[in-house]
């Protein structure tokens, strides 16, 4: 995955996506600027008299300790290191950090692991410890790592208060049996660790009284801390707390009393400090802005968890038909088909339903499930309640727009281009927006059984479907009401409006827009992906790209919301083939892509895409298929 706006993951939380950290840091190292897997400088490793087997043969040779890589199912790389061997048994591969000097106040120890485990579902161990000059190891850490936890890592925070002015080294030590890959994400030692949830909202419409909504989460080696409000309307005021911040990662509410009151087309910034009550601690700032005024038409965008298993499904995705019908482009449906309880996996796409079933905000717990807008949680079975959720979204208006402005896909390598434009209705400085692109399949048939769907309103007469819904919904209804059995054969059934993808993630991690808005700023972003194509019979990804849609979303990341979408059918793609390479180019790299758009250094087993880039600038693919 390529993406032309990329944002740099520098001193940020790992236990949140809605970060803030201004703290100064002892240590740090995301892994980024590493070449050919090699460590960064002062970085070492203990290597093992072990042999790698299943799935690490790929990537170690014997002997070989933590070298740094993309692991599949992340863009991010990780120092990893291998458990699964021949010789079976504990590895105690290790992890030396540089030497550092801990704050005399003390410090905080944050970074993430994670367990890639395709051949099994084992733990696997950790051990962190600490290391002075001509001391003794000291252990603070020993955990296990969930197995395949690669789209949901383990974060951890810890205290090195106990250590506070001295010259540390961390070891963090591997001590898996046959529990695959281990990758230790960044790495970050710091005076404190914080984080602002601020829920203000950037944008309102009625001008009475208002007030921030806004909290903060610490941990620090000290008790107590002070905040500090001050606003462009004049506003000042101060909250002190002397709660106990050296235990855990606790979120403490910041109870302003201010109030304030904006007039149409007006913007109030805003600016807060915390400090913990350390000596010389650096403050942690949020700069905001939240405004009053008459905004764009909310598009309603419907996320709907459904799946070939699941009984009421049917009632879900008539549901997308019908608010498609009546609301035009006001309304996206998008249908997740997730989870092993309820899908056969022919249409389900990992990265998406995965995040949209253990979504921070509504966890699904039963299919079907619609979440509107990232806001509002409503089951589509409800059928009036969900004509009155769309409609009430659908009546609001929006600090945010968008607009795709072209899609360009390439007929060989099967990739997709996406530039879209995002502007507000005011200008708000201190926002923390994201984008995402959704790729969508319409049209999906099958032959064989992993396509039935089941269907729990067949034999269902309309004048008792009719006790459940109004008139409106009959029409929609109708196939599945009247349809002669429970299970739809795969020769009457069709799936449309399907997620093949979200790029770059769930959260639009990875796509940040500007912070600043002046009036009249357009932000111009672009996201590029590999289109996932069913390669085999019945097996995921898209079956004809003429019936594909993109839809670009925009978030309030304070809050998650989508606050802006846009789609654009295939039919307005630009269609592009491969480019000519001059005869003295030589090839820089190679690389290959499988059918879910996961970057590999070795050829996966499978159909994959091969990426040779040339030094005139050039890419050339070609589809392989490894046994």
């Amino acid at each position: 995955m390529k993406l032309t706006k990329y944002l740099a993951i520098a001193l940020l939380l790992l236990c949140s996506r809605f970060s803030s950290h201004a703290a100064e840091y002892a240590l740090y190292e995301d892994w980024s600027t590493c070449a050919d897997g090699k460590l960064p400088e002062g970085w070492t490793t203990t290597a093992t008299d072990k042999t790698p087997s299943g799935y690490a043969a790929s990537f170690f040779e014997y002997g070989e300790g933590v070298k740094v890589m993309e692991l599949p199912g992340s863009t991010l790389p990780y120092a990893v290191s291998y458990s699964t061997t021949l010789e079976g048994g504990k590895v105690d591969t290790r992890l030396i950090s540089p030497t550092f000097t801990v704050p005399t106040a003390g410090a905080i120890l944050s970074f993430s692991a994670v367990n890639y485990n395709p051949e099994g579902s084992v733990a696997n161990k950790i051990e962190v410890l600490v290391a002075e000059e001509d001391s003794k190891e000291e252990s603070i850490l020993i955990a296990r790592i969930p197995s395949n936890s690669v789209s949901n890592p383990a974060n951890y925070n810890l205290s090195l208060g106990a250590y506070a002015g001295k010259e540390l080294s961390l070891v963090i030590a591997n001590e898996g049996t046959a529990a695959g890959l281990l990758g230790i994400g960044s790495i970050l030692v710091t005076e404190y660790v914080g984080e602002f949830i601020d829920t203000t909202p950037l944008f309102t419409s009625t001008e009475e009284n208002h007030k921030l909504s806004m909290a903060v989460r610490l941990l620090a080696p000290c008790k107590g801390f002070s905040a500090t409000l001050t606003t462009s309307t004049g506003i000042e005021e101060t909250y002190t707390s002397n709660k106990d911040l050296s235990e855990a990662l606790n979120l403490y509410t910041l109870p302003f009393k201010s109030t304030f009151s904006l007039k149409k087309g007006e913007v109030m910034e805003y600016t807060v400090s915390v400090t913990p009550n350390m000596e010389g601690a650096t403050p942690l700032v949020l700069t905001g802005s939240t405004g009053c005024g008459d905004g764009f038409p909310m598009v309603c965008v419907e996320e709907e968890g459904t799946g070939e298993k699941c009984g009421y499904c049917p009632g879900g995705a008539a549901g997308i038909e019908k608010f498609s019908n009546e609301y035009g482009n006001r309304f996206i449906g998008i249908g997740i088909h997730c989870t092993s309880a309820f899908s056969t996996g022919v249409m389900e796409s990992p990265t998406y339903a995965e995040p949209f079933v253990n979504n921070p905000y509504f966890p699904i717990v039963s299919l079907p499930s619609a979440i509107l807008n990232r806001k509002i949680s409503q089951s589509p079975t409800y059928f009036d309640d969900m004509d009155t959720a769309v409609a009430k979204i659908t009546e609001e208006t929006s600090v945010a727009e968008t607009q795709i402005n072209s899609v360009v896909y390439d007929e060989d390598t099967h990739t997709v281009k996406v530039r879209f434009s995002t502007r507000l209705a005011l200008p708000l400085v201190g926002t923390d927006l994201k984008a995402a692109v959704v790729l969508l399949a319409d049209s999906l048939t099958g032959s064989d059984i992993k396509w039935w769907q089941y269907d729990y309103y067949s034999g269902t007469s309309k004048e008792d479907f009719l006790k459940q819904a109004n008139e409106s919904w009959w029409e929609y209804m109708k196939f599945y009401c009247e349809y002669p059995a429970e299970l739809i054969s795969p020769t009457d059934m069709t799936f449309n409006h399907v997620a093949m993808g979200i790029y770059p993630d769930f959260f639009g991690n990875g796509c940040p827009l500007r912070s600043d808005w002046t009036d009249g700023a357009v932000d111009e972003s672009e996201i590029s992906f590999v289109m996932p194509m069913q390669e085999v019979a019945d097996g995921f990804g898209v079956q004809n790209p003429a019936n594909t849609s993109v839809v670009a979303l925009i978030f309030n990341g304070r809050t998650g919301e989508i606050i802006a979408a846009d789609k654009a059918h295939a039919s307005t793609y630009e269609v592009t083939g491969i480019e000519s390479i001059q005869e003295d180019a030589a090839p820089l790299r190679s690389y290959f892509i499988d059918m879910n758009g996961v970057h590999h250094a070795v050829a996966p087993k499978g159909v994959s895409i091969k990426v040779t880039e040339y030094s005139d600038g050039t890419i050339r693919t070609e589809k392989i298929l490894t046994h």
